[in-house]
């Protein structure tokens, strides 16, 4: 990632945040802009990708539903690009498109990028390999989860043919189909911001430190 100029790429960002009756909305921001990082969040510089209708949340695979038509246009703004012809390059000039992170509270970053919750007895961490019974003790300091690895779950799980292959798949490993996935270059773990909301000002802090 750190490889592609800002020239000849443009640096996307998901957002999705939580409205009242159940709404939900994803953003994009782009981060290749040539004013200062801050101007890509104001109002008029916020792409907005889907809203869904309510009454209640989406689950994991409906919102699934929403999120693979914008991995379709990201995977050709990858694979192909756009050419843009503008003054300073009338000859034409092709702009890649690549996602950087996804950005939301914790239940929708699970559900967004396949990951179980925290009250998962195998895989309540997105970002380790604790177990719920090793939660706040020596045993969490586990290795990290890795991406590749995730990303391989994902189409294990999406290969199940019935529900009822799936939930045992995902009660066993903790992994759920995501769109996502298909993205080559994306790292589900990686790129995948941790929920400060949630993780860090509800005082989870606290009870490690206890």
């Amino acid at each position: 990632m750190g490889q592609v100029t800002h020239q000849a790429c443009c640096h996307f960002v998901f957002r999705i945040f939580r409205g009242l009756y159940g709404k939900q909305s994803v953003q994009h921001t782009v981060h290749s802009r040539p004013q200062s990082s801050c101007s890509s969040y104001r109002a008029e510089n916020l792409l907005v990708g889907f809203m869904t209708p309510g009454p209640q949340e989406p689950t994991g695979s409906q919102l699934q539903n929403y999120l693979k038509v914008i991995i379709d246009d990201l995977l050709k703004l990858y694979e192909d690009g756009v050419v843009y012809h503008t003054p300073s390059h009338p000859q034409g000039r092709r702009v890649r498109v690549v996602l950087l992170g996804v950005i939301c509270d914790h239940p929708a970053m699970c559900k967004m990028c396949g990951f179980a919750d925290h009250g998962h007895n195998v895989a309540p961490c997105p970002k380790c390999k604790v177990t719920k019974e090793e939660l706040f003790s020596d045993e969490s300091l586990r290795n990290g989860r890795n991406g590749e690895e995730h990303r391989k779950g994902c189409f294990e799980e999406k290969s199940l043919q019935t529900d009822e292959e799936r939930e045992e798949y995902f009660q066993k490993h903790g992994v759920r189909w995501t769109e996502l996935a298909r993205l080559p270059y994306f790292d589900l773990v990686r790129h995948t911001i941790i929920d400060p909301m949630h993780n860090l000002l509800l005082g989870e802090l606290i009870k490690y430190s206890n």
